[in-house]
């Protein structure tokens, strides 16, 4: 019988794209190695000001996480000096696995210095979030380096699919799930909305006309959650004549616990990317995602297969179905800078929100199955652990 390899040091590497998404992806995977799976991870960034920007806001978990954990999580920015220095420290790599986060390029320097024989440190090349089947034809397949012969490299693929790498998911989440199930349907005297959206000027007016049309018209108390608006975006909403029955709140760069805890507290929760959709499916309420905008509109198909998913599981009835989908649709092909507010795109949309205040209990109700069906599947570090443990 194979004897078991058991890697205990963990190096992430993260390229900030364009926003904090990215390393907070990589924050949350670092965090659940060391405090679930007793793993040392050395988080690797390459920007300085998102480091000291997200250890300033988390620093009380992280202190905690290290007292609990013997020191065990690190944080390196990630520069071509600073590997090539860590080389020179025999004890740099030591059986590890090195995680590519989002398929990032590696310095030739750490390459060559892996590329023998006896290596024993495994490349995991961790992907984006996987909507399509086509990725569980690829997920753990082995990556053939021509030029690094010796590399043992992996496709990792994080998704909801089952057969896939599973998606990030602390053992306490089922805890706070429970105790929201109980807070939310029964206390819905105000409907709460939190906010993070790619900042289009143009849609954040359709938004908050249409829910200003809501509050004056039906006499529905809403509260508005503004997350991390820009400055230009922060003064439209400050200056606007708002109904007395909506209140917003403005809130800015969060701790993930915190980000977390307003999930689980608003009704319906507008989120972008990939960090925050999760943390919506985590949350267990309504949620109206953002996907990243691609050239040809290919963020569009990828929207809808996993709405064909989502829909799938969740059994909606035909009215309540339709109009979620409009709404996800409306809320993404109108993604663009050129888009101009109109009061028919105000109208409609507005329509498309009362839908969901009115239906809330009911939709509530029905997305239960989807949190069931992602909580049978097993978590993105249980897998990750496991594939390179048996490898």
């Amino acid at each position: 019988m194979k004897n078991k390899q058991h890697y205990y040091k963990y190096h992430i590497f993260c390229k900030v794209i364009d926003n904090y998404g990215d390393f907070g992806v990589c924050f949350r995977l670092a965090k659940q190695l060391v405090s679930e799976f007793n793993k040392q991870v050395i988080l690797w960034v390459d920007n300085e000001n998102i480091l000291q920007k997200f250890l300033l806001v988390n620093n009380k978990e992280i202190q905690q996480i290290n007292a609990e954990h013997n020191q065990n999580l690190i944080f390196k920015i990630w520069t071509k000096f600073n590997v090539i220095n860590s080389l020179n420290n025999n004890d740099f790599l030591n059986n590890s696995i090195i995680i590519e986060a989002f398929c990032c390029d590696l310095d030739c320097e750490l390459l060559d210095y892996i590329n023998n024989e006896n290596n024993k440190t495994i490349l995991i090349s961790l992907d984006y979030l996987g909507l399509e089947k086509w990725i569980l034809d690829c997920h753990l397949l082995p990556s053939f380096l021509n030029y690094y012969k010796h590399i043992k490299k992996y496709f990792f693929f994080p998704s909801y699919l089952p057969n896939s790498g599973g998606l990030i998911r602390e053992k306490c989440i089922k805890k706070y799930i429970k105790k929201n199930i109980q807070n939310l349907v029964e206390n819905i005297q105000t409907f709460k909305i939190s906010l993070f959206f790619y900042q289009q000027p143009q849609l954040l007016l359709t938004f908050i006309n249409a829910i200003n049309y809501i509050a004056k018209k039906h006499k529905i108390n809403i509260e508005i959650n503004f997350c991390d608006l820009s400055k230009d975006n922060l003064n439209t909403v400050q200056n606007y004549n708002f109904d007395s029955l909506v209140k917003c709140n403005f809130i800015h760069f969060l701790s993930q616990n915190d980000y977390d805890n307003l999930l689980q507290n608003c009704h319906l929760n507008f989120v972008r990317g990939e960090d925050s959709l999760i943390r919506a499916f985590w949350s267990n309420n309504l949620f109206i995602w953002q996907i990243y905008q691609q050239q040809n509109d290919i963020h569009l198909q990828k929207l809808n297969d996993f709405l064909n998913y989502y829909f799938s599981i969740t059994n909606f009835d035909t009215n309540l179905q339709t109009n979620l989908q409009n709404l996800f649709l409306f809320w993404n092909k109108n993604n663009y800078n050129n888009y101009q507010n109109s009061e028919n795109n105000t109208i409609f949309f507005a329509d498309l929100l009362l839908n969901i205040i009115k239906n809330y209990a009911n939709i509530f109700a029905k997305n239960q199955s989807w949190l069931n069906f992602l909580n049978n599947q097993n978590s993105l570090c249980y897998n990750l652990t496991n594939f390179v443990d048996n490898l």
